[in-house]
């Protein structure tokens, strides 16, 4: 249901793009300690890679989903009241992937380097993860709209905690005082090929069905502005592929 509401924003957002719903990535694979994140890194590259679409927006609950997204090549930006990457002097913690750990995994597998991923609205630190739990550079929204160069952008990576508590959004999480306008503006600004939407949770961790749907004020600026950047690379791919074909002419 949340995927049906997100194709029909998509769509609502502007008439000139076409809406494939890419399936789910399905672990069939574990590893001692849970989910294979290898298999699934693998069939994200895969099933984006022979895709044929200018931006994938992809939706999950735990933030934990987002990880096979960093297997794809390219900078990230991640939009969160979170580094993520709070992994505590416990053995257990430092072999299972969570919400709140997943970038630390980020890092540990060589998925991206610290100048690969920039981290807006982190609000929250801990003293006894590296770095207070963030991984790659701390900005903010003014310096990543403003930035005359932006770094270009394979993945933004939303958790909506990013938001302010005034959204009033069922995960029941701290919160961080980003707006959904400020969000849908900087996917118009990086312009990124892939958008995951994370933690649409309630707050026993599971996707509501009227995620999308009871929150029109969040998922709709965001969804307008996936089409529009959709719209802006299918244009700017096809003057690619009109130029390549006028070069070998």
């Amino acid at each position: 249901k949340p995927r049906e509401d997100l194709e029909q924003l998509l769509t609502e957002g502007s008439s000139e793009i076409k809406v494939s719903d890419l399936g789910e990535l399905v672990p069939t694979a574990k590893t001692a300690f849970g989910i294979n994140f290898n298999q699934l890194g693998s069939l994200a590259k895969d099933v984006i890679g022979k895709s044929d679409a200018d931006v994938v927006l992809v939706v999950g609950g735990n933030h934990a989903a987002a990880l096979p997204l960093y297997y794809l090549p390219g900078r990230v930006v991640r939009a969160d009241a979170h580094g993520d990457a709070y992994v505590l002097n416990s053995p257990m913690l430092k072999r299972a992937v969570s919400g709140g750990t997943y970038m630390h995994f980020v890092k540990e597998m060589g998925l991206k380097t610290s100048p690969d991923v920039f981290n807006v609205g982190v609000k929250y630190h801990n003293a006894q993860s590296p770095n207070g739990g963030a991984f790659g550079k701390l900005v903010s929204t003014a310096q990543l709209l403003n930035h005359q160069k932006l770094p270009q952008t394979t993945l933004f990576d939303i958790d909506l905690d990013v938001l302010r508590e005034v959204y009033r959004l069922p995960h029941g999480h701290s919160t961080s005082d980003l707006t959904a306008e400020d969000l849908s503006s900087l996917i118009i600004r990086l312009k990124p090929k892939v958008v995951g939407l994370f933690e649409c949770v309630g707050r026993y961790g599971r996707i509501p069905e009227n995620i999308v749907s009871a929150y029109p004020n969040v998922f709709d600026p965001i969804c307008e502005a996936v089409a529009a950047v959709a719209v802006t690379r299918s244009r700017a791919n096809q003057q690619i592929l009109q130029a390549s074909s006028a070069t070998y002419r």
